[in-house]
């Protein structure tokens, strides 16, 4: 390279050297410019869930809104941000009044997608109604429940995690999470991509690997899609299996489709599989039980209130499902206290609920 600035230029294939300098020397390039305009950089390959488009210069709420999201479709995919953005709110706020509050999920972008996908006075409106605070801290603790088992997950050597109705799920951003794992984000066409938008006028980055399938879990009749969908999902998993995580407003779906896609799930899921989410209002144990999951556990606010330390609202319980032959009877319907309503025995369940503590 020094010797072509010298000369004149670089030497032309089967070129003598002696005939390169002697064009050299005459003050001639030996070959024409080599400037050439520069190349072009490639679009990003298209996702799943639809052509990424840039959208630099909106902000969160504007790139979302361009998406297309409905009214119905943004309540019920915003909800579990908005409430846990209210639960560090609140906390803040009982601090500076001296009293206590405590959010068991610590969520630094939730306030981002709940602006993004709700109007401020949508937000005011819902931050007022009753209950408010029972609410927040029932979707800050699903979601610091979830949280854990994403994390076990990474100790166990599980590389896919599966997200049944994503919504504004944003633990890819915020969990500390090997590159080698893989999240599956399932929801609308429409959530996915206003999701995307606000993230990417913000500036939010995942720290790893992330695939989006447009499928409307929340809306029914999805089994056969979603078997197609996650199909690779299933064949990369390997021993490992696959844990699959339910919507944390699974509530604001339709009785049918939540039983629909439990039993979708337990049929496709590979051995080594877990499913956790809040616990569904229908009977699940006998679908998931003819899917191969026969250990199944609901945990109740009690030991929901002895993990996290917080006063989790009455009523709070999650769903856990392990593939694997089953130890005992299913578990009671979530409210069925049984005896006295007392504690009971078993890790502070209630007086005849058969869910068993879990340790972390």
């Amino acid at each position: 390279p020094i010797c072509a600035r010298k000369l004149g230029g670089p030497k032309r294939p089967g070129m003598s050297t002696a005939m390169w300098a002697s064009v050299a020397r005459r003050g001639q390039p030996a070959l024409p410019s080599m400037t050439a305009a520069p190349r072009r950089r490639p679009a990003l390959a298209a996702c799943a869930a639809g052509p990424r488009q840039r959208r630099r210069g909106l902000s969160s709420e504007a790139a979302a809104a361009s998406a297309g999201l409905g009214a119905a479709q943004a309540a019920r995919a915003a909800a579990p941000a908005f409430w846990r953005a209210h639960a560090l709110r609140l906390e803040e706020d009982a601090e500076g009044g001296g009293a206590t509050f405590r959010a068991p999920c610590r969520d630094p972008h939730a306030r981002l997608f709940a602006e993004a996908f709700l109007s401020p006075a949508a937000r005011k409106a819902v931050a007022a109604a009753e209950g408010a605070e029972e609410r927040s801290l029932a979707f800050s603790t699903r979601a610091a429940f979830l949280d854990r088992f994403v994390l076990d997950a990474v100790g166990k050597r599980i590389r896919q995690v599966v997200l049944l109705g994503s919504g504004t799920d944003t633990r890819p951003f915020r969990l500390d999470v090997p590159p080698q794992l893989t999240f599956t984000e399932v929801d609308a066409l429409a959530v996915l991509e206003a999701k995307a938008a606000a993230a990417e006028a913000a500036g939010l980055h995942t720290r790893c690997a992330v695939r989006r399938v447009a499928v409307d879990v929340a809306a029914g009749e999805v089994a056969d899609q979603l078997r197609e969908a996650l199909a690779p999902v299933v064949s990369s998993a390997r021993r490992a299996g696959i844990l699959f995580l339910l919507d944390e407003a699974l509530e604001a779906w339709p009785a049918s489709a939540q039983a629909e896609v439990l039993a979708a799930v337990a049929a496709l899921a590979p051995e080594g599989s877990t499913i956790v989410g809040p616990a569904p209002t229908t009977d699940a144990a006998a679908a998931l039980a003819e899917g191969g999951f026969g250990k199944m556990n609901i945990v109740n606010h009690l030991q929901l209130r002895k993990i996290f330390g917080a006063a989790v609202p009455e009523g709070t319980a999650m769903l856990v499902a392990m593939s694997g032959p089953q130890e005992s009877p299913g578990p009671r319907p979530v409210g069925d206290r049984g005896g006295d309503g007392g504690e009971g025995t078993g890790g502070g369940g209630g007086g005849g609920s058969r869910a068993r503590e879990l340790n972390f």
